[in-house]
C-alpha cells in the first residue's frame, strides 16, 4: 500500500502579479501554469508555514504584497500498475503506449 507524501514548491507571482494557480474550495490544485513541481490533484496543506485548517482556503492567505509564497502540498500516492513498482505506463499522443522503467 502506497502513502502520499508532501512537499514545499516555492512559487512565484509574474509581472502582472498572477500565480498561475487554479485552486478549488477544497485547496486542490487544479490547474497549475506555470509551475512545473505542482501537479493538478496536489493539496495544498500549509502556506509560508501557515497550516490551513478545514475553514481557511488558501486564497486567505496569499497576500498581494508578497510575491513569492512556499506551498507544503500533498501528492497522492501512484499505485503500480500491474503490481510491477518500477514500471510506469507511458501513452504518446500518436497512440503508441509503453512500458518504461526508472
Amino acid at each position: 500500500m502506497s502513502t502520499a507524501r508532501r512537499i514545499d514548491v516555492t512559487v512565484e507571482r509574474d509581472a502582472l502579479g498572477a500565480l498561475g494557480l487554479d485552486v478549488n474550495s477544497s485547496n486542490t490544485i487544479m490547474g497549475c501554469q506555470r509551475h512545473s513541481t505542482l501537479q493538478v490533484g496536489d493539496v495544498i496543506l500549509a502556506v509560508n508555514g501557515a497550516t490551513l485548517d478545514g475553514s481557511t482556503h488558501v486564497k486567505q492567505l496569499l497576500h498581494r504584497d508578497e510575491a513569492s509564497f512556499t506551498l507544503r502540498v500533498e501528492r497522492a500516492a501512484v499505485e503500480p500498475l500491474f503490481g510491477l513498482a518500477e514500471e510506469v505506463f507511458v501513452c504518446f499522443p500518436s497512440f503508441v503506449c509503453s512500458f518504461r522503467s526508472f
